[in-house]
């Protein structure tokens, strides 16, 4: 929410700082860039110290900062409270370590699947949200309703989250000791690089959908936001189907089918456009895989990536976000490059096929090694 709530704020958010808009454009790429390095630290200190005081800590910093964006004066105060307000990633990032310090694998996986639901209410909703706040009350108070409910939350976690890493006293030299044996885990290694290839793939599919949209279709910004919210309501149907199944069959069965439904979906646009097909009907009826195709993949793939010692749940479940978040940004900065203008179909739809295809191949060697729901010990 923090970061898409915003986004139908940044012309009025420019003209009130009379900026353009491409500085304007800093308050969603500075966060999203501050977001991944701070999953790097976060998870690490929640080893060190405790799920508990991190989160703590990090809320209250979001609170500080939200109000801080609130009350800018100008734009620079308001950048830096606005990059400071990136802090809340902690509990995007704990929440996974969490269910892992507290759940067997079966039931992780189903647990991030309800996890995996209502995050993607957030850029199908919290836009929506943003629009109506700024056009009833301006700008800022998308930044007052952060506040408020930054808060709520810091008040409930207070009261109600326990504190649950298994904490052994060790220090930060013994701690930092121990990092080598997960950056030498390679089904960390593979589970990671499926999540990250496969969330390029969606983020690919957005950058082509926009170039042709405005350059090839000509539809209205009403109607392609409407399309873009398709792959989210895919990917809450197979983060469903984790839920239900994750009970019953093990996760890499589930993350070979997720990889198999996309890489069908993709495949099934390059045919469509390659016999003809080349409208945004042919375009869009395909992209719901990809979202049903992420739902199966990534609570089990997060369950993969968190099977480590628990001492390293928190450096894991931070670097693989961070991974993550990262090769999602490089392939939205690659597609964006390589389409051209007019942007290129045959290219594009290449692309598509070659990142799914790629993500199958990256979770391969973990999918093997878990095929019959063997963890490895932590």
């Amino acid at each position: 929410m923090t970061l898409n709530m915003v986004l139908p704020s940044l012309g009025n958010l420019a003209s009130s700082f009379e900026l353009g808009f491409g500085a304007a454009s800093l308050v969603v790429s500075a966060y999203m860039f501050t977001t991944a390095a701070l999953q790097v630290v976060v998870g690490p200190l929640s080893d060190l110290y405790g799920r508990r005081p991190v989160i703590l800590v990090s809320l209250g910093l979001f609170v500080i900062a939200s109000l801080g964006c609130a009350l800018a004066p100008n734009f620079a105060i308001f950048m830096a409270c606005r990059i400071l307000q990136a802090a809340v990633i902690s509990a995007n990032v704990l929440a996974r370590a969490i269910v892992r310090d507290t759940a067997p694998p079966h039931e992780a996986a189903a647990m991030l699947g309800t996890i995996g639901i209502t995050l993607a209410l957030g850029p199908m909703l919290s836009p929506m949200v943003g629009g109506l706040l700024d056009g009833a009350f301006g700008w800022r108070a998308t930044f007052w309703v952060f506040t408020v409910v930054g808060l709520a939350l810091l008040v409930w976690c207070a009261r109600a989250l326990p504190e649950t890493a298994p904490l052994e006293g060790r220090g930060i030299v013994a701690q930092v000791r121990s990092y080598p044996a997960l950056l030498r885990d390679g089904s960390f290694w593979s589970y990671t690089l499926c999540m990250g290839l496969s969330s390029g793939v969606f983020f690919a599919f957005l950058t082509s959908a926009a170039a042709f949209a405005s350059e090839v279709w000509g539809m209205s910004e009403a109607l392609l936001g409407l399309c873009l919210g398709v792959p989210p309501v895919g990917f809450m149907l197979g983060s469903f189907l984790t839920t239900r199944l994750s009970r019953h069959y093990p996760g890499a069965r589930l993350i070979l089918a997720g990889r198999i439904v996309t890489l069908v979906g993709m495949a099934g646009a390059a045919t469509g456009w390659a016999l003809g097909a080349s409208g945004p009907v042919a375009f869009f009826v395909w992209m719901p895989l990809v979202g049903v195709g992420n739902g199966l993949t990534f609570a089990s793939a997060t369950v993969g990536t968190l099977a480590v010692p628990g001492r390293l749940v928190g450096a894991a479940a931070g670097l693989s976000g961070a991974m993550v978040l990262g090769i999602a940004a490089a392939m939205t900065t690659v597609t964006g490059a390589a389409l051209g203008h007019p942007p290129d179909a045959g290219l594009a739809f290449a692309l598509l096929v070659g990142l799914a295809l790629a993500a199958l191949l990256a979770g391969l060697p973990a999918i093997r090694r878990d095929w019959n729901g063997i963890v490895r010990p932590s």
